[in-house]
């Protein structure tokens, strides 16, 4: 596996933790919908920087 694919997997995976615990949070105190969003806004937002800090 090269060192691109590499960076790919780790903020893949970031982003799909991200997402989880927003969802699991939403469905904690009952708003499922916003959880999800939330979780997506901060995983992409962790994605970035740590594809961002990989090229650097």
């Amino acid at each position: 596996m090269t060192d691109e694919n590499h960076d790919w997997s780790l903020s893949g995976i970031a982003f799909a933790g991200c997402l989880f615990i927003g969802m699991g949070l939403g469905i904690l105190f009952k708003h499922t919908w916003a959880g999800i969003m939330m979780g997506l806004g901060v995983g992409f937002i962790v994605m970035a920087i740590l594809r961002w800090k990989n090229k650097a």
